[in-house]
């Protein structure tokens, strides 16, 4: 398969630096599709989340995910020209210069009801947002609504998509399902990065385990990526079931110095920096598959063409053996 030269190619050519390879871009399109503002078609935003079963001996197969659908900022909350959208699941074939849409799966709930991307109303009051239709109108909160961000898929077959918001770092009891930790994870201050003007700018969009014991997180700004891998090996401070756990403790975790406090975060190590390596990406990677160990495949969220950009893009990433294992 033509994916695989690619890989044999980045595998010859690169010795120990991270390097960025092959890139290349399309038009996934809308059905049904409205205008943008500039009287363009919206166009179908599919990498909010990426996937490659680890186990499958198709190296190209990768799932991907959208978010909640189009949207734009409006009166203080969000305008949604296509309000039924449903969040949906691709499942996508990655080759050496170009990707194909293999199929869509729009999310339901347990009754096969499509599921949409309006704020739900168990939403925590901090973070809910209001809802306006293409005319202006107040759009009612829905129980079926999910803004999806990330997926995994299952050796049973069912997908596991991530809900905005609320990143975590527990560990579960796989029998039980119930939580047995949870750690803190350090950002690097926004100072760093390109495109932030306060650390509110800063997202971690994608995690990847790498193997059963060490993690590639991705943090950014819509401009500027940087990858780290932690190894979850490494000692750390269990925070579950503490006063840091309660949302009224003040102040918060977040405003706190964790070394003074007797947290030792989560261990993360540098593996990639795009504003240090000069490197021409998209803005907002949101999307990262490990295509095999050392190779990624990053995908952008393109917001459906909302600001004028209507492809998606997928970039061939390589990170040395040595930094990821």
């Amino acid at each position: 398969m033509r994916v695989l030269a690619i890989v044999a190619a980045l595998i010859t050519a690169i010795s120990a630096q991270a390097e960025v390879g092959p890139q290349f871009s399309q038009v996934v399109p809308l059905v049904p599709t409205v205008d943008n503002s500039a009287g363009d078609p919206l166009t179908s935003g599919i990498g909010s989340g990426a996937f490659h079963p680890p186990n499958s001996w198709l190296h190209g197969l990768v799932y991907t995910c959208t978010d909640r659908g189009p949207n734009g900022d409006f009166m203080g909350g969000k305008q949604y020209p296509l309000p039924a959208f449903a969040p949906s699941i691709y499942t996508v074939f990655l080759g050496a210069d170009s990707f194909h849409v293999l199929g869509r799966l729009p999310l339901r709930d347990r009754w096969f009801r499509p599921l949409n991307g309006l704020p739900n109303p168990l939403t925590p009051p901090k973070q809910s947002e209001s809802a306006f239709d293409a005319a202006g109108n107040p759009l009612a909160p829905s129980l079926s609504g999910v803004d999806t961000e990330a997926l995994v898929r299952v050796n049973d077959g069912t997908f596991w998509p991530r809900n905005q918001r609320t990143i975590r770092f527990l560990a579960v009891d796989a029998r039980s399902g119930r939580p047995t930790a949870e750690y803190a994870y350090e950002m690097d201050p926004w100072q760093n990065y390109t495109g932030a003007a306060s650390q509110g700018d800063m997202k971690i969009s994608e995690l990847v385990m790498i193997d059963r014991h060490r993690l590639l997180v991705e943090e950014r700004t819509d401009v500027s990526i940087k990858l780290f891998v932690v190894d979850l090996r490494r000692p750390a401070t269990n925070i579950l079931g503490s006063t840091w756990d309660d949302e009224a403790t003040l102040p918060s975790l977040e405003q706190v110095n964790l070394a003074a406090n007797g947290i030792v975060p989560l261990t993360k190590t540098k593996v990639f920096d795009q504003k240090a390596e000069g490197a021409s990406l998209p803005g907002k990677i949101e999307g990262i598959a490990q295509i095999i160990p050392g190779v990624f495949a990053l995908i952008n969220d393109n917001d459906f063409n909302v600001e004028g950009t209507a492809e998606t893009t997928v970039t061939y990433l390589y990170l040395p053996p040595t930094s990821t294992h």
